[in-house]
Order: C-alpha cells, then structure tokens, then sequence
C-alpha cells in the first residue's frame, strides 16, 4: 500500500482506499494498524499498491 503522511495519533475513523490516487493527504496511526490487520484475512489488495488515507 501507499500512504501520505502518518499523523501518530491514537484517534480512529475512516479510511479510503483507492487503486490509482491518494483520497487524502494524511492518515492516522490508528486506522492504518486496523488496516494493516485486516489485510491478514482479506485478499482483496493481494499483490496491489492501493492509497490508502483517512477520511
């Protein structure tokens, strides 16, 4: 995956994920671990580098 600037912060909430440009400008450090777990049980990106960003 693709990320913009991680903002470290234990604040959650929604994430976007797009294949082709990046939805926003930061993410949280919170929603990219839960995004990062998730993908151990979920294929979807399998061999992808989708953007991903808080919303």
């Amino acid at each position: 995956m693709r990320v913009p600037f991680i903002e470290f912060t234990e604040q959650k909430g929604a994430t976007e994920v797009l294949p082709d440009d990046c939805p926003g400008d930061k993410i949280r450090a919170a929603d990219l671990a839960v995004f990062l777990a998730d993908q151990l049980t979920d294929t979807r990106y399998f061999r992808l580098s989708p953007f991903i960003a808080s919303v």
